[in-house]
């Protein structure tokens, strides 16, 4: 594909009859649950605590998954990014005080608060470098790298709806399609699974 052919955007929604975009790096679902990427550890009970929830919950994620990494923030302001295993491996004395962390906590923890947490992996990366190549014109090599993110982690929606907008630029509608259908089962409440439905009635409507 040209530079001057049809080319993805970086909007989150466009429209039906634009060209189709790829959504950015790794999973959407941002909702409250043990399959979630991303969720929220309440402070208000204490900081030791809420790090001691904090491991049960990403060891039950990875031994479901293909996670290797945790990011944590608090009020928008990143704090930490880590592989998992050394965060499981530490004690919340030793790792929330450290550099300050646990005192940043406390000092700011009043009343109702919650630190947020964002679970990687590295198929993360490779959807992202896919994305990439799309945006450059690269189709074979993006296609490459959404096959490679998918082997990786055959949950990830987001390279899977990516993988869809890649073979229906190639003209691969067929295949196309049934990518877009298992990201939106993926991810049936999320918004990639919303824009793998909204490209799959968009080919619908077109006769496609």
């Amino acid at each position: 594909m040209s530079a001057d052919q049809e080319k993805p955007t970086d909007s989150a929604t466009p429209e039906a009859e634009g060209p189709p975009e790829a959504l950015p790096e790794g999973r959407s679902n941002e909702r409250e649950g043990e399959g979630a990427k991303s969720f929220r550890v309440d402070l208000s009970e204490g900081v030791e605590k809420a790090f001691e929830r904090l491991k049960e919950r990403l060891a039950r994620l990875v031994k479901k998954g293909q996670h290797t990494k945790v990011r944590l923030k608090f009020r928008g302001r990143e704090l930490a990014t880590l592989p998992i295993p050394v965060l499981l491996a530490a004690e919340a004395a030793t790792f929330l005080g450290g550099g300050g962390l646990l005192r940043f906590l406390v000092v700011n923890a009043l009343g109702r608060t919650f630190l947020d947490v964002e679970v990687l992996n590295d198929a993360d990366a490779v959807v992202q470098a896919g994305r990439q190549r799309l945006l450059d014109g690269e189709l074979d090599d993006a296609l490459a790298k959404f096959r490679e993110a998918i082997s990786m982690d055959p949950g990830h929606a987001a390279a899977q709806l990516n993988l869809g907008i890649a073979l229906k630029l190639k003209g691969a509608r067929e295949e196309a399609a049934k990518a877009f259908e298992e990201a939106a089962r993926l991810d049936p409440e999320g918004e990639t699974g919303k824009e793998a439905r909204r490209q799959l009635d968009a080919m619908k409507s077109r006769g496609t």
